[in-house]
């Protein structure tokens, strides 16, 4: 029995140890070879994945290129395009277009039956009538490339990953396998003082030692985790982390899906690459600065049911520009799911500003809008963004069609952990609606949902409405005759601008519109007729001029002139931007904006005889009587206010008569220098002093008496 006893304790162990020995070197080869072959093929298929891609992309740009020219026949321009592209392109080998009857219209590089990629073309998008096709046959250089670095890798890895094992098998050996073996020999071969007496040079003394450890430090956390799970500011923090986790999906992905398309970029997709990496900086500094707060707050207080507002965070926000391109950036992630639309409504709020913390509101509309679509059944449904002005205060409204909310789940929301209708059922914490309604309230508004089932549901948020500040431009006023000069390197903007236009001119036939995307085309036209340029005039300018040694800004001050400017950018919300625009006394107008700005046509200046401001009420009635009697037109005005407001309707060439003592501390003397910048050059003094009690004054032409300059009788 003894025996039996002594041969199930011994074999077992010398088979462990037999067992570790083979596979801590069968074991790292195997999965070397496995794991490396996995990722070289993963390698090469995305490598080969790319070049295809590329290509692709080469020719649906090409085909595109050339459709309208086969379209119309003219083979002439399509085989200049044709040899120009094939010796362009690398990697193309063979390119050939044929007509819709299959005879060539053009035939480059090495011959071949077997193209690679081949591309319809059709006389229209239905598709009906072919009227060619594109033949690309590609070179295998580059797979070979990709073949030969695919290889690389594999041997590379191989070694690099075998090793790595083997020494993990080694290192496992030596720590926990020969203390084994060393009390396997102690069994077979005992000692009176049993396991007492065996040394293990330290090896399972050091596994207890740190299994002990790790038992203290475990007891340890769990109690610090109990003593967190009762803290109100530490779950506060624990519920931050989720949210911030929640919210950067949105500008990655916006990220990750244009930053695969990088070529010739548009400005909208840079300003959308540009605002999505901000916003992934904004939230990041965002936590850590809620994170040092909260650790504050842990420190002196329990009470954290309100979120902190920090005036610091609270900025004017201009929201137009903010909704359309979070929309942009809404509808490039969700570019996938074709029966979902996301739309925005900004006629009614076009020039609403509102005092609150950017991020935040980005956060919570985003976290909106994934929400509703989220929760749309099937993935089909519709998302609206609509801003609205109701007085002193700005609704914003994220409405959509969806399945609605049941009316016992909708008195529940807003509380934290509770979420409801989203197809994923880990993508809802519940931290979303509870976030977003705490933050609102902090900027001082308010937040609701209201929902039917069947029908869907719209939330909204009210904000004080702030007051507009002195660089926007809220509306476009043109003369009925007036030359516009537009720089932009964007085409899209003068198309823009072209489109609006073209609305007016029927009626305003002398507004004309010049285009330039040069800045040195433009600055030599302008130089060229700068002394024919009048207060008419109007300049919309671009700040940034892609490929070109200066910017908007730079253009102006080069030139000198600062009257009717206008900078349309989509980098309107730069701080340094807007400091010197408000130097320079230049509106600023946001380029998202320039399809919907109101435009006003300001009505024809009329022309007066005598215009006259004076505080004393006989005096207008002496000269209105004069005026009526020598068939002169007259208008006159109590005080320099009352004048200011319809000073706009008013001919430059119009005769003005100024009171000298106009009332409330007023100087009739500074009223006329006013004017004289103003534009107005026909200025009089009609007061009781004699001439040559006033000092030489370059502005005025005559210093008159109180009576009408065509006296009654």
């Amino acid at each position: 029995m003894a025996n039996i006893l002594e041969k199930l304790i011994i074999k077992p162990q010398r088979s462990l140890s037999g067992l570790f020995s083979v596979y801590s070197v069968v074991v790292p080869i195997v999965l070397g070879i496995v794991m490396t072959c996995l990722t070289g093929f993963a390698v090469y298929w995305v490598s080969d994945h790319a070049f295809n891609q590329a290509h692709q992309n080469w020719v649906d740009m090409f085909t595109e290129n050339i459709r309208q020219d086969m379209v119309k026949g003219n083979h002439s321009e399509v085989f200049r395009k044709c040899k120009k592209f094939s010796n362009e392109s690398d990697g193309v080998v063979h390119l050939v277009i044929k007509d819709s009857f299959g005879k060539d219209v053009c035939n480059e590089g090495m011959q071949s039956t077997s193209p690679h990629l081949v591309k319809k073309i059709y006389f229209d998008s239905s598709g009906a009538e072919l009227v060619g096709e594109v033949e690309v046959l590609l070179e295998q250089k580059s797979r070979n490339k990709i073949v030969m670095i695919t290889l690389g890798l594999l041997v590379f890895g191989f070694s690099i990953l075998t090793i790595l094992l083997l020494k993990v098998g080694r290192s496992i050996q030596n720590s926990i396998i020969e203390p084994f073996v060393t009390i396997h020999h102690a069994l077979r071969t005992p000692t009176p003082n049993g396991l007492s007496s065996i040394n293990l040079n330290g090896k399972l003394s050091e596994i207890i030692e740190i299994e002990s450890s790790l038992k203290f430090y475990g007891d340890e956390i769990g109690r610090l985790r109990n003593l967190e799970m009762k803290s109100e500011s530490l779950r506060v923090l624990s519920e931050m982390a989720s949210q911030v986790a929640h919210d950067i999906r949105s500008p990655l992905s916006a990220l990750n899906m244009v930053s695969s398309e990088l070529g010739e970029v548009s400005e909208e997709k840079r300003l959308l690459i540009r605002n999505s990496i901000q916003r992934i900086n904004d939230i990041a500094n965002d936590l850590l600065a809620k994170g040092k707060l909260n650790a504050e707050k842990i420190k002196t207080s329990s009470d954290t049911d309100q979120l902190p507002l920090d005036e610091s965070k609270r900025e004017l926000i201009l929201l137009a520009p903010l909704v359309d391109g979070l929309v942009s950036e809404k509808r490039i992630q969700f570019r996938d799911k074709i029966n979902i639309k996301i739309d925005a409504d900004l006629k009614d709020g076009l020039g609403c500003f509102v005092k609150a913390g950017s991020i935040d509101l980005k956060r919570i509309l985003s976290n909106l809008v994934n929400n509703s679509v989220e929760a749309f059944p099937d993935n089909k449904g519709e998302v609206i963004i609509v801003i609205e002005t109701r007085g002193d205060w700005v609704n914003i409204l994220v409405k959509d069609n969806g399945g609605g909310i049941p009316q016992e789940i909708l008195n529940q929301l807003g509380k934290a952990g509770l979420s409801y209708g989203k197809n994923d059922s880990d993508s809802g914490s519940g931290l979303g609606i509870y976030h977003a309604k705490k933050c609102i309230e902090a900027m001082g508004g308010h937040f609701a949902i209201t929902s039917q089932l069947g029908q869907g549901t719209q939330v909204k948020i009210q904000l004080p409405r702030a007051k507009t500040p002195a660089w926007f431009l809220e509306s476009l006023v043109l003369s009925s005759e007036m030359e516009i000069y537009c720089l932009d390197d964007d085409l899209t903007i003068h198309q823009i601008w072209k489109s609006r236009l073209e609305n007016i001119q029927g009626t305003y036939k002398n507004i004309h519109i010049n285009n330039f995307t040069s800045a040195l085309e433009f600055k030599k036209c302008i130089q060229a007729e700068k002394s024919e340029t009048t207060s008419k005039d109007l300049f919309l300018i671009d700040f940034e001029l892609l490929g070109q040694d200066t910017n908007g800004l730079e253009v102006i001050e080069h030139l000198g002139f600062f009257e009717n400017v206008i900078l349309v950018t989509s980098r309107y919300e730069e701080p340094e931007i807007k400091r010197r625009c408000e130097l320079l006394n230049i509106k600023l107008l946001p380029k998202s904006l320039a399809g919907f700005v109101p435009i006003v046509i300001e009505k024809a200046k009329e022309r007066y005889d005598w215009i006259l401001i004076d505080d004393d009420e006989l005096v207008r009635l002496t000269w209105k009587a004069s005026a009526s009697k020598h068939n002169k037109k007259f208008i006159g005005f109590k005080c320099y206010e009352d004048f200011l407001a319809e000073q706009r309707n008013f001919d430059y060439n119009s005769s003005i008569f100024i009171d000298v003592h106009l009332g409330n501390g007023v100087n009739g003397k500074d009223v006329a220098e006013k004017l004289f910048e103003d534009g107005f050059k026909k200025l009089h003094l009609a007061t009781g002093y004699d001439a040559d009690h006033f000092s030489r004054m370059d502005f005025i032409i005559s210093v008159l008496g109180k009576e009408p300059p065509i006296k009654l009788g």
